[in-house]
C-alpha cells in the first residue's frame, strides 16, 4: 500500500460525459495529496459498491466515496482536514 487514502467513484455509460469532465479535477486533487484514485466502469448497485468499498479497506486506511459529478473547489485542503477535528490543522 502506497498510500493510506483512497478516493473512488464509479460511472457508465449513461454518466460518461459528467465523469470525463470532472475527471481532470478529481486527478490533479488526488495527486496534490498524494491519494490514491480509482474509477469503476460499471452501472450503480449498492451490493457491489458495499464489495468494493469492504475490498478497498483490507489495502487502504480510509476510502472516500463520492459521485462522478463532485467537482473539488478547495483544492489545497487535505480530506483529512474534514474528517479530523479542525484544531489539527487551524491550531484553534
Amino acid at each position: 500500500m502506497s498510500n493510506q487514502i483512497v478516493f473512488w467513484t464509479s460511472y457508465s455509460d449513461n454518466n460518461i460525459d459528467v465523469f470525463n469532465k470532472s475527471l481532470q479535477n478529481h486527478e490533479r486533487y488526488c495527486n496534490l495529496h498524494n491519494y490514491d484514485l480509482i474509477n469503476y466502469k460499471e452501472p450503480y448497485n449498492k451490493y457491489i459498491d458495499t464489495q468494493r468499498i469492504l475490498d478497498l479497506l483490507e489495502k487502504y486506511e480510509m476510502v472516500i466515496s463520492f459521485g462522478t459529478d463532485i467537482i473539488i473547489k478547495r483544492m489545497f485542503d487535505p480530506i483529512e482536514m474534514y474528517i479530523n477535528n479542525y484544531t489539527r490543522y487551524y491550531h484553534v
